[in-house]
Order: C-alpha cells, then structure tokens, then sequence
C-alpha cells in the first residue's frame, strides 16, 4: 500500500471511531449515573461530600464515601445548566483522544489494525463514566514517564504532579492506578541502586521524591486516608465476581459476537507472543508495568483501559521488530504470497471495523427502565420496594427521598455482622424460594424486576424470581419490554384484580 494510501485509511479508521464513540457517548446511559447525578445535588446543596448513605433501606446510614464526589458535582452543575452536551464532549474527548493517538502512531496496517482492536474492547464501556477520567488521566501520565521529553521539560511536569494527583483523586479513585504505573516504573532504577550498587542519579532521586509527594498529595480530599481504606476494601471484595465488569476478561467477552470474541485472544496473543520474543530488546521499566497490568486485565474486564495504554505501544513497536526480522524472508517468498500476507491486516481490520459498527453496543444499547420507574413513583403504600441492581441508580434519581434496595454504589458494603445487601441480593436471585423471609425482613410488597430472562449485572436469574413471586400470588401492575412491576397479594391492587 501506498503512503498516501495507507495516510487515507488511517483517518478513515480514526473518522469511524469518532463517529461511533460519539455516537455511544449520546445514547448508551450507564446505570449508576443516576445516583452520580444526585450526589452532585447533595454536595451542591450540602457544600460537602457525602457521608452517609440516605437512599437504601437496607444499609441505612452505612458510611459512604464518594470517591467521585467532585466529578458528580461537575455532573450535577452541568445537568441543572441544560449544558449536558458539554459533559458528552468531555468524555468523548477523555475517551477518544488516547484511542486517536494510537492510531495517528501506526506506521504500518498491522499496527492500525491493534489500534482498532483497542477501540473495539473499549467501546463497550464508553459513555458518561467517571473511570473515563481516569483512563484519561492514567493517558496522560504513561506519556509523561516514557514519552522522549527534553529532560528540562519532564522537569517542570514533575512539579505539577502533586496537584495532578490531588485534583485526580477527588474526580476518580483510579488515581492509585496511577501511583501504582508510576511506582512499577521506580522499581527497575532503585533494584540496581540498591542491589547492583549503582550510582543514584539526581533525576531517580527527583522523581522518586514527587512521587512519595503525590501520594501525600491524594489526603487531599474530604475523607483523608478513608479514601485509601474504601479503595482498598472495595478492590479485594470477594462479590466483585458477580459484577460484569469485575468479571474475568474472557468471560466479559466471551458473550460478544463471534469475531468481535476472536479479538481479545488475538491481541492477547500477539502481545504475550511478541514480547516475549524480544523481551530483551524493551526495558524492565515498560516491560513490568505492562506484565502486572495484564495480570490485572485477565481478572477484571475493566482493567482493558489501562492494559491498553501500557500494552498497545509495545506490541505495535514489537510486530515492526518482527515484520523487520522477517522482511529477508518475505523476498524469497512467490509474488501471489507476498499479495496474501499484505491483505491479511487489511482483511483483519475491515473484519474487525464490520464487527464495532454491528456490536450490541450500538445496536441494541441498554436503557434504562425510565418508564416503569415513572410508573413506580405512584405507588404510595408504605411498604418498600425490591429492586434490580442495576435500576436503583435511577430509581435514586428519580424519586431521591424513597428509599431502595440496592444500587451500585456500595457492593462491598457490610455491617459488623456480617450483613451484606449485594450477598442478600444475590442469594434472593440465586434462590427465589427465600423471597418471604426477605421480604418479610424488610417490609416489601413491590418488586420491580426485568420483564426478560435476561438482565444486567451482577445476577441473571430474575425470570426464576418472577415465576415464584407470580406462582405465590403477585399480581402484575405494569410490564413492558423492559421491566416489569409485581404487587404483593396483600395490597389494594391485587384485592381489586381478584374481585374484578
């Protein structure tokens, strides 16, 4: 392929991205930002994080740090202003800009086609999220530790990182993401200094002193070093498992169309293959952030983001080594070869283009359930309401003063007794037979649960609840193909259903 060819191809790839991350960022609605808008209300109103949580009946009062608290109150101002578009651009532009850089990088069709494999596995986590202020930020600080900077530069943004770190730990808890690249690439240095006797050069020592600053720099938010203690708690919670996102890599995709499935293990395969072929040619410093990453990748599918700054740039510079080691081989090879393995990138990114642009991503995206919620604000007994995980982030929004059973903000949340809503949550889907003590518990008699076998994390069973609530006598009070409203025997309503 021609320069200006392969020039061509390279903005129509970065063009489709763009148009399909914005296309996601206007239409997919993440689940819990319902909540994330109400917490901006609260510190807008209150003039302080909150501290407690007001919203579930089964956690009342439960200790709740809001490591977002400043990114929702952006959220909340923007949203009140009728400014929400500017909030879209922003992510868009978090979410977007690291993505065109890889693929602006690419010198070869092979490295366009990793880069597209990157923005395929991100885009079904693009939208208005918080953690993509920290897949930004997280961009930001990879450029600055390996980018080829003067070092006179380097310098000066090294001064800044106290209040890069301070300002990225009130929008996003990723922030310890970040020390912790920042302390993987510390660790090759100070092993010579300190077990091959090397000589410590003023630049270690400069670097490693901003970088002891900026941890201090992170107790620079309304909850100290509780900030640290929640994320801590929250990121060894043995429920994270049963949260989709907190799933393995593999299995996050494995649900995802066939060739779009395929991805995942040929990124991961070319770039365990050819790094490892020349692991000596790349320096511990890029090699070890890299390795403990993809370790973290393969347990958790959102860890993708951050696999992908410190991965992609190694595997691209890898595959040109290699297509380089290969090039006196490839001259001996028949023309109509040569012809082949020129268009099996080209043929790999077209697969993988089609494959983004017909994922469920964008064809079938997930809504939220406003309209059942709506209904749901009419019922006015004074008994509560059991809900779905993932609707109780806008049943918060809708209606902030009637309390829910579970949201998405708190799955590692646990009373000294061991009480745990999401471990309550998830037995009552894994066995529906313990629904009446449960309801019984808290005094339920609405439930509102999907209409489809089919549902959003952490659990999916909801179609055996249904049936044991409906085989119990629930009477059904709204339904559409979203969700669905079950009332308890009890209640006026299912009496005025059995009398007519």
């Amino acid at each position: 392929m021609s320069t200006r060819a392969f020039q061509l191809l390279r903005i129509a790839v970065l063009c489709f991205f763009l148009v399909v991350f914005a296309w996601a960022i206007l239409n997919l609605i993440d689940p819990d930002l319902g909540w994330h808008l109400r917490a901006g209300e609260i510190v807008a109103v209150t003039g302080h994080a909150p501290q407690y949580d007001p919203w579930t009946y089964t956690a009342p009062g439960h200790e709740w740090i809001d490591h977002e608290w400043l990114t929702d109150f952006f959220l909340w101002k923007f949203f009140i202003a009728n400014n929400w578009r500017i909030v879209q651009s922003f992510f868009l532009f978090c979410a977007f800009i690291p993505l065109a850089v890889w693929i602006l990088r690419s010198r070869t069709e092979l490295q366009l086609f990793l880069s597209t494999i990157a923005g395929t596995l991100l885009l079904p986590i693009v939208g208005v999220r918080p953690q993509f202020i920290t897949f930004f930020f997280f961009f930001l600080l990879y450029e600055l530790l390996f980018a080829a900077l003067p070092q006179k530069i380097k310098k000066w943004l090294l001064l800044l990182t106290p209040i890069f770190f301070a300002l990225w730990a009130n929008l996003h808890a990723g922030f310890v993401l970040g020390l912790l690249l920042w302390g993987l690439t510390l660790v090759p240095p100070w092993y010579e200094i300190l077990r091959k006797k090397f000589m410590l050069s003023r630049d270690i020592l400069h670097e490693s002193c901003f970088f002891v600053i900026s941890i201090v720099a992170t107790l620079a938010t309304p909850y100290g070093i509780n900030l640290w203690h929640e994320i801590i708690v929250a990121s060894f919670n043995p429920l994270n498992n049963k949260i989709i996102e907190w799933q393995p890599a593999f299995a996050y995709w494995s649900n995802t169309p066939s060739f779009t499935a395929l991805l995942l293990p040929l990124f991961v395969g070319t770039t365990i293959g050819v790094l490892f072929i020349f692991r000596k040619e790349f320096s511990l410093k890029k090699l070890l952030p890299a390795a403990i990453f993809f370790i973290f990748f393969m347990q958790h599918a959102r860890m993708v983001s951050f696999f992908l700054i410190l991965a992609l740039p190694l595997t691209e510079e890898a595959t040109v080594k290699f297509s380089e080691k290969l090039a006196p081989l490839v001259e001996k090879i028949p023309w109509w070869k040569k012809k082949l393995l020129f268009f099996i990138p080209i043929a790999l990114l077209v697969g993988a283009l089609y494959s983004t642009a017909t994922s469920s991503s964008l064809t079938s995206p997930y809504t939220p359930t406003f309209t059942a919620i709506d209904v749901l604000s009419g019922v006015t007994d004074e008994c509560r309401t059991f809900n779905n995980y993932a609707y109780g982030g806008w049943m918060i929004f809708a209606y902030p003063d009637k309390q829910i059973f579970i949201d998405g903000r708190g799955p590692h949340w646990e009373y000294p007794k061991g009480h745990s809503t999401l471990q309550e949550y998830l037995t009552l889907m894994d066995h529906p037979e313990t629904w009446e003590s449960v309801f019984q518990k808290y005094n339920i008699c609405t439930a509102i649960i999907p209409a489809e076998p089919k549902d959003v994390s952490p659990a999916s069973p909801s179609i055996y609840l249904r049936q044991t609530l409906k085989r119990a006598g629930w009477c059904q009070y709204y339904a559409d193909h979203n969700a669905m409203i079950l009332r308890a025997p009890n209640t006026d309503f299912c009496k005025n259903q059995l009398r007519n």
